[in-house]
């Protein structure tokens, strides 16, 4: 059941992606005046990113997860700072204070309660293993790396 597990979840996990991803495409590939169908601008997309894939390597693939981090890390601050033109920090505590969203040193054992120091360190250890003991793109990474050392240097620099 686990191999079973270990191959199907990735596999519906990428196809979940690549259409998720590919739907801003889809209605760029979709429009009346191109006449292609959805499900063909889905395999179009999944081919192109395929593709370009294995054509660049893993150096490929790389460079499009710094260029990722980039724009991550950027629009973040894009919206820190419109944020922040339109509402002061001491504003922002107060609103997040007032919806109950600064909860503090929680220790209360209850596992419904939102945010509790009992909650964070569990749903923390293990979101934390999920991503970086047993993710296949992780272990992928990690095997990539030229020496064992670099290899166990590799967490810490993400």
């Amino acid at each position: 059941l686990s191999r079973v597990l270990f191959i199907y979840s990735p596999t519906l996990t990428h196809l979940i992606h690549l259409f998720t991803h590919s739907h801003p495409f889809i209605h760029l590939f979709t429009h009346p005046h191109t006449g292609l169908s959805q499900a063909l601008s889905i395999a179009l997309v999944g081919s192109v990113c395929t593709l370009y894939s294995a054509l660049g390597g893993m150096k490929a693939v790389l460079i499009t997860d710094v260029l990722q981090s980039v724009l991550m890390f950027a629009a973040v601050l894009i919206v820190v700072c419109t944020g922040l033109q339109t509402f002061s920090l001491s504003q922002v505590f107060s609103i997040a204070n007032q919806s109950g969203r600064l909860q503090f040193f929680s220790l209360d054992p209850d596992p419904r309660t939102r945010h509790t120091l009992w909650t964070q360190v569990l749903g923390g250890s293990v979101t934390y293993l999920s991503l970086y003991a047993v993710n296949q793109a992780q272990v992928q990474r990690l095997l990539a790396c030229r020496s064992v050392p670099g290899a166990g240097a590799a967490p810490a620099r993400l």
